[in-house]
């Protein structure tokens, strides 16, 4: 069974990028906002891995992510974030949050696909960035 990436990003071009480069190897879902992704992993079993823009139009400061780590359900789906602003502006979200990659937009697809296939097949366990 092909693992399950979730890609949740406001930004079309972005979501439209990732999901025609990930889903050679892996089932992929995008959503253009955290409302949508939330309805559908509480109707759906959840992602093996969440690709995400922190800074949400209608959810900014991090609340998506904030709300996926408190939650008991999804709190153990491991994060990767592509934004657009700079990791240092974002660190100490990032390590409270326990984000495993960080991809400043524009950002490498190798790198990406490097960092979700370790973080898919347990070879990537703590934060690389």
């Amino acid at each position: 069974m092909r693992k399950e990436i979730m890609i949740i990003d406001g930004c079309k071009s972005t979501r439209h990028q990732l999901h025609n480069f990930l889903k050679e190897r892996f089932h992929v879902i995008s959503m253009s906002d955290g409302m949508s992704a939330m309805y559908h992993m509480r109707k759906n079993p959840a992602p093996d891995l969440i690709i995400i823009d922190p800074e949400q139009e209608n959810h900014p400061d991090w609340e998506i992510i904030r709300y996926l780590r408190s939650n008991r359900f999804f709190s153990s789906i491991p994060v990767i974030v592509v934004s657009a602003q700079d990791y240092e502006v974002n660190r100490f979200q990032s390590i409270r949050n326990g984000i495993l990659d960080y991809f400043e937009k524009p950002f490498s697809l190798p790198e990406l696909m490097a960092s979700v296939e370790g973080v898919i097949y347990g070879r990537l366990t703590e934060k690389i960035f």
